[in-house]
């Protein structure tokens, strides 16, 4: 504090814009925090602070959501495997996504071999045009899918007879999402 005295005798002018400047520093900030507290700002610092708990929860709720979805398609698969059905699952445009154990066991197609519209080659050649035009015919038109066909195993050659109905899940505004297949050996 004495040293502050000292230079403040010694010049005095400077000492007085030190001052002046200080003062004004001081005053700015009042006035500054003042107009924050009126403001918005301390609500929007809040939500700014609580996007990032938002963003975590949501995220915590999509990961129920899917652990519940996987939950329920392992349920339905089992029950499906129990029933002995071979199931095929398509998306909205006809396109296998998704086939069982038992439709693996039954055609000798592995899931992925029989994705898209290879599910259709386990269907016996003899078979197969009239097959692909009642599925394109209820992909395209909604027309119902109960057909009897051959399956040909691909490894084993092995011909089984099955009853094959495919049905629409849609949604609550009637739009398809996808379509399920299930097949019976006759």
């Amino acid at each position: 504090m004495n040293e502050l005295i000292l230079k403040a005798k010694s010049n005095p002018e400077s000492f007085y814009w030190f001052l002046s400047i200080i003062g004004l520093l001081y005053t700015s900030i009042r006035v500054i925090w003042s107009q924050l507290k009126k403001s918005k700002l301390p609500n929007l610092l809040k939500l700014i602070t609580e996007v990032p708990e938002t963003i975590v929860s949501i995220k915590e709720d999509q990961k129920n959501i899917y652990s519940e979805i996987k939950l329920q398609g392992k349920v339905i698969n089992a029950i499906l495997d129990t029933l002995e059905l071979a199931q095929f699952l398509c998306d909205h445009e006809g396109k296998c996504i998704k086939v069982n154990s038992k439709w693996i066991s039954l055609t000798g197609l592995s899931e992925e071999d029989a994705l898209g519209h290879n599910w259709l080659l386990s269907v016996h050649s003899s078979d197969r045009d009239r097959v692909h035009e009642k599925w394109i015919d209820m992909v395209e038109n909604k027309s119902p899918f109960e057909e009897t066909f051959r399956y040909q195993h691909r490894v084993t050659g092995l011909i089984t007879k099955v009853k094959c109905n495919a049905t629409d899940v849609i949604d609550e505004n009637n739009n398809r999402i996808f379509i399920l297949g299930l097949s019976r050996a006759l």
